[in-house]
């Protein structure tokens, strides 16, 4: 694998794990702030609803609906739907008889905390309170469909985006890395021509600190290299001019004695 490819890669690892931490923590804050507004919406329209299912047996009671797609409802020991409220958004249907008996339970103990529960598939949040004076418990209702559409809408969402930015980075990186790379390719190109016998050639300095050193360092080396060569070509014209009379001589004893 090449060097431009590894760089490449990392940059979209790393710009993958960004936009997935991203997408994470924002459909995670987006959730929580939703269903903060779905308690707050149960907490609000209990005590209403508390008021108006704890009143006397048998009087008549407004059918006045409280605010939000909620369904309320006051509990007998048995199971017993005594009373009920439902907005008219929303669908008791079958809701009230599968209450989970848990939360219940809970409510008459004094436990009061808000929880998830699911009836009939649906997702829904329970807030159930003990009615002062009797085993009764009334109890608050809101689904929470809308807001597991809407985080699933949002990651949907996210999903295509982040598939948009990581091809664009792709892109980008791919420009930006092969731009950064240029100047080691002519190092490169310039090293070939020289070892080619083109001695002459020198890198060029620049393209940045880190390549400006390699550039100035095989600069260096290809000066010595050429010192190197040009002091063994002195040599060998010197050690030419000191042997020709010597061979001369030589030459001539040899030719006198044939």
């Amino acid at each position: 694998m090449t060097l431009r490819a590894r760089l490449v890669l990392v940059v979209l690892a790393v710009t993958g794990v960004g936009l997935l931490l991203a997408a994470v923590i924002t459909s995670s804050a987006l959730r929580s702030y939703l269903l903060d507004r779905v308690d707050s919406d149960l907490q609000d329209a209990e005590p209403f609803a508390a008021a108006q299912l704890t009143a006397a047996s048998g009087a008549e009671q407004a059918q006045d609906p409280f605010f939000g797609n909620l369904v309320a409802a006051r509990i007998a020991p048995d199971g017993t739907v005594v009373d009920s409220r439902v907005h008219p958004l929303a669908s008791a249907g079958g809701v009230l008889d599968a209450l989970p008996t848990d939360a219940l339970d809970e409510a008459r103990a004094g436990r009061t905390d808000l929880g998830d529960t699911t009836i009939d598939g649906q997702p829904y949040r329970v807030l159930a309170e003990p009615v002062d004076g009797s085993a009764d418990v009334v109890v608050v209702l809101a689904p929470t469909t809308d807001v597991d559409q809407t985080i699933a809408h949002v990651r949907r969402l996210e999903i295509w985006v982040g598939l948009g930015l990581l091809a664009a980075a792709t892109v980008a990186a791919t420009w930006l890395v092969g731009v950064g790379l240029r100047p080691l390719v002519d190092i490169g190109t310039t090293a070939d021509a020289i070892a080619s016998g083109d001695t002459d050639r020198r890198v060029a300095t620049g393209g940045g600190r880190e390549v400006e050193r390699v550039a100035t360092a095989l600069n260096a080396a290809f000066d010595a290299r050429q010192a190197s060569e040009d002091n063994l070509r002195r040599f060998v014209a010197d050690a030419s001019h000191e042997l020709r009379s010597p061979l001369a001589a030589i030459r001539g004893y040899a030719e006198l004695q044939r």
